[in-house]
Parts: structure tokens; C-alpha cells; sequence
């Protein structure tokens, strides 16, 4: 068995993927390999993704033969992979001279179903910054721990590319990705760290996540914050599934509510972004018509999350009669 599956979806990246993968297969750590599943790019992402396997055996190439997003992507490598361990890294960012050793030999070590750890963002237009700012225990602890400790200290992110994880932990409880819609990170990192039995925190910036303004969660263009919106449809739904299905203590339960109520806020004002009215009002219909913000007042665990959808729910209902 290989030690480590490193899954990175590619499309139209040709202006980023190669330093992606140079920093990749610089690790100072040799058993591994480099699944790259090309999402059916057509910007030259494919001829580098060529050279590079031809040059460097650990490279492995899927082809897509139609666009599908990231979630497929991830799935296809997931399904492929022969790592002990997996690590889902995107292809226009970078990570750290000596990450993969690092997170291998603590994962070892401390026999750890999940690794997470730390990571900066960074761009040519800012300071590099730093994504965890606040303490956390080193574990080993539960995933639960793990999500009540973040909730507390509001900083429950749903970063795929700051986890490292034990491949059997995702095969066992048949953990994958949504397709076919975006925010499917939050279902995945849910889940992933409410099945861990032992997770450990490494405090080091293992990762540098490249801020850009093309991406999707960076982009204002209506069309991306529709289909922002209309993913939570989806997200809501798995997330509120998976606080039924999956036994966890009542402190966890209330954590993942008011995270989910947390969401329904984000696509109150992502709504609000909007340029086209007309837009707008369908998706605000929408809401109203699938009873989503009433939904959310089932998760609303305090009066902090109360008056939130009191307050959307006001608003809505002044728009409706406008």
C-alpha cells in the first residue's frame, strides 16, 4: 500500500499547476503519489499535466471527458486512490517544503484518523494570512471535540485542503463528496471530523491557499452567487440529515444547529448581493415557498440564532408585499 494519495482536481489552471505540482513533487518524502483528475480543461492544463507525468512516475492522470466541478474530481480520486492516507489539495495553491513527511509521521505516530493543521493565504495584492489565528488543543481528541472547540472560538471551516485523513476512516463510512453543487465541502468536513476517533491539531502552516478573484467563493458575478445560493438548497438539507443519522453528544448537536443556521444567514446576504432584481425576487420566492428560512428556526439553539431569523424572516416578509 502506498502511504499517501495526494487527489488534486485540475481545471484551466495552466497559469498556476505547474508550481502546484513542482511543489508537490519537491517533498522531501518518497512514498506517495499525485492523482490529478483534469476536469476537462481546455486552457493548456492538460499538456502540462503530460509533461509532468511523463517525467515523474508518482503523477497519475484521470480525464474527464466533460466539465463536472470539483466534487466529481475528488470522488473519481478517492475511488482510485492507494494511499493509507489522503489529502485533497487544489491545484493552483502550494504547500510548504516539508509538509507531507510532517503530516505523515504525526499521523503515524499519534494514530490519527484525521491530521488537521494550519494554512496562510496569500496573493501578489496582500500579506500572506494566516487561517487559524486562535489556540487549539493538539488532540489527540474526538472530531466532536474538535467541532465544539472551533465553534467556540468561531472558527468552524470547512477546508478540505487543511485535513489529511485516513483513507479507510472515508471508505468504511462511505464519505464522499455531493456533485454537482458547490459549498459540497461542508458535508464532506462534517462528517469526516464527526466519524474521526482521533484527531490531532499539527500548528504549523503546512498550506498556502491562493486568494484569487476568479474563484468561487471570491466572486461577486450573479451567476456565481446564484448558483452559491441554490447549492444550499442541498448543503442545508445534508447538513440537517447528518445531525439526525450520526450519534454525537447534545453539545455537538447544538454546535452543528447553529452552524447550519450560521448558513441560512450567509444566503440571506448572499441574496442580498445580487445585482438583477429579478433574480432576487425569484430566489427570494424560493425561499419563501420552500419554507427555507422557516426551516432554519428548528436549528435556532440560542437567541442570538433566534433573533437572526426573526430579523431575515422580517425582512423577507416586507419584500414579499413590496
Amino acid at each position: 500500500m502506498t502511504a499517501v494519495s495526494i487527489i488534486v482536481p485540475v481545471f484551466n489552471t495552466a497559469a498556476f499547476v505547474g508550481a502546484g505540482l513542482d511543489s508537490l513533487l519537491a517533498q522531501d518524502f518518497e512514498d506517495y503519489e499525485i492523482i490529478a483528475i483534469n476536469d476537462a480543461s481546455n486552457d493548456g492544463s492538460e499538456r502540462i499535466l503530460a509533461d509532468y507525468a511523463a517525467r515523474d512516475s508518482r503523477l497519475r492522470i484521470i480525464t474527464l471527458q466533460s466539465s463536472s466541478g470539483p466534487s466529481v474530481c475528488r470522488n473519481r480520486g478517492l475511488d482510485a486512490a492507494k494511499g493509507e492516507y489522503v489529502w485533497c489539495v487544489d491545484s493552483d495553491d502550494l504547500v510548504n517544503p516539508g509538509a507531507l513527511r510532517y503530516l505523515h509521521s504525526t499521523a503515524v505516530a499519534k494514530q490519527a484518523d484525521v491530521v488537521a493543521f494550519n494554512g496562510e493565504r496569500f496573493s501578489a495584492q496582500m500579506p500572506d494570512q494566516i487561517i487559524y489565528e486562535h489556540a487549539k488543543p493538539q488532540g489527540p481528541i474526538t472530531g466532536e471535540a474538535w467541532i465544539t472547540h472551533l465553534s467556540a472560538i468561531r472558527e468552524l471551516r470547512h477546508y478540505v485542503w487543511l485535513m489529511f485523513c485516513r483513507r479507510s476512516l472515508l471508505n468504511v463510512h462511505c464519505i464522499r463528496f455531493p456533485e454537482k453543487i458547490l459549498h459540497e465541502d461542508i458535508p464532506w468536513v462534517t462528517e469526516t471530523y464527526l466519524r474521526a476517533q482521533r484527531l490531532v491539531y499539527a500548528d504549523r502552516a503546512l498550506y498556502r491557499y491562493r486568494v484569487s478573484g476568479h474563484s468561487i467563493t471570491g466572486s461577486t458575478d450573479d451567476a456565481y452567487l446564484a448558483r452559491r445560493i441554490e447549492s444550499y438548497f442541498t448543503v442545508l438539507p445534508l447538513l440537517r440529515a447528518q445531525i439526525e443519522r450520526i450519534p454525537m453528544q447534545p453539545s455537538t448537536r447544538r454546535c452543528l444547529q447553529s452552524e447550519a443556521v450560521a448558513q441560512v444567514v450567509q444566503v440571506d446576504k448572499l441574496i442580498d448581493q445580487l445585482r438583477d432584481k429579478n433574480t432576487r425576487a425569484t430566489l427570494r420566492k424560493r425561499c419563501r415557498t420552500e419554507g427555507f428560512w422557516q426551516a432554519a428556526w428548528g436549528d435556532a439553539v440560542n437567541f442570538k440564532r433566534k433573533r437572526q431569523i426573526v430579523a431575515i424572516l422580517l425582512r423577507q416578509w416586507r419584500h414579499a408585499l413590496l
